[in-house]
């Protein structure tokens, strides 16, 4: 008894009871079709799941409160125009997607890894409705290509806390982008820079498909949509053979697994395209230079 004053005098168990009846009530929603009672409306959770995005409860976290968001946005369209334009500029704030960016092996990355999830949702809205302005979709661009650069947790799946997945979460973010209208060439080649930086920087192994969430961006949109030439993807795939250059001998191996999963992944989505010979050439190419253990 004692204990649980104690609790309640810090405010530790309000915490718990506001997240417990939270779960509650979103798994009701759930088992609702998403829909909310007639008494209800989603400002009165908007907050509440906001604060909770990045818990540390997968089931709250990802089945209940990303799974819902997505469904109000995309299927019920519960949120206007303004309100998504507001939300995504939330979003894209230090107290989300950059909150405490570049800690390491810590529980802030689900904050930032989900909050950037959500980024794809409304960027799939923006499409079937057109409300994001030029700028809103630059800054959105800028913000996705930072957390590119700057997220530091690359860790894919923990056994108690679920998926991680940041680098592919931004990714998602990313190939929805690249379909807005507005986008240049510049902004492509921007985007597969930031690719290349993450392939060949040999931090971590990237071990939890996100080399086919970054293959998606690559196959899909830059080539299928030729949003880049021919050339310049040959050239791309061919400066990745720079992960050989690496001094430290674990980075490199770290490096180069993470360019070979890469290039194999695009080489298979490529059997799917007609006259994809330029570049699967260069793929092959690059596969002899970075595969050690072909003769």
């Amino acid at each position: 008894m004692i204990l649980i004053k104690n609790l309640e005098e810090k405010g530790w168990g309000k915490m718990f009871n506001e997240k417990e009846q939270l779960k509650v009530d979103l798994k009701r929603i759930k088992d609702n079709e998403y829909n909310l009672r007639e008494d209800e409306k989603v400002i009165d959770y908007l907050d509440l799941m906001l604060k909770y995005v990045g818990d540390t409860d997968p089931e709250l976290r990802d089945v209940l409160i990303y799974n819902i968001f997505v469904n109000w946005i995309e299927e019920k369209e519960y949120f206007s125009n303004e309100e998504l334009t507001n939300l995504l500029n939330r979003i894209l704030s230090e107290d989300f997607i950059f909150y405490n960016i570049g800690c390491e092996n810590d529980d802030s990355v689900l904050r930032r890894s989900f909050s950037i999830l959500l980024v794809n949702p409304i960027l799939c809205a923006h499409l079937d409705r057109d409300f994001l302005d030029k700028d809103m979709i630059l800054k959105t661009k800028d913000c996705l290509i930072k957390y590119f650069d700057e997220e530091k947790d690359l860790r894919g799946y923990d056994s108690k806390k679920g998926w991680l997945h940041a680098l592919a979460h931004a990714a998602d973010g990313m190939h929805v982008l690249l379909n807005c209208k507005g986008i240049t060439e510049d902004i492509c080649k921007e985007v597969m820079f930031a690719i290349e930086n993450r392939l060949c920087e040999g931090k971590e192994f990237l071990s939890a498909e996100e080399d086919e969430r970054l293959t998606t961006i690559i196959y899909y949109d830059i080539i299928g949509d030729k949003l880049l030439t021919d050339e310049y993807i040959c050239n791309w795939i061919e400066g990745l053979s720079k992960v050989l250059e690496i001094k430290d001998k674990i980075t490199r191996f770290k490096a180069r697994t993470n360019v070979k999963n890469i290039i194999r992944s695009l080489y298979f989505r490529m059997l799917h395209l007609e006259n994809n010979e330029q570049i699967s050439k260069a793929i092959i190419e690059l596969e002899k230079k970075v595969n050690l253990y072909l003769d």
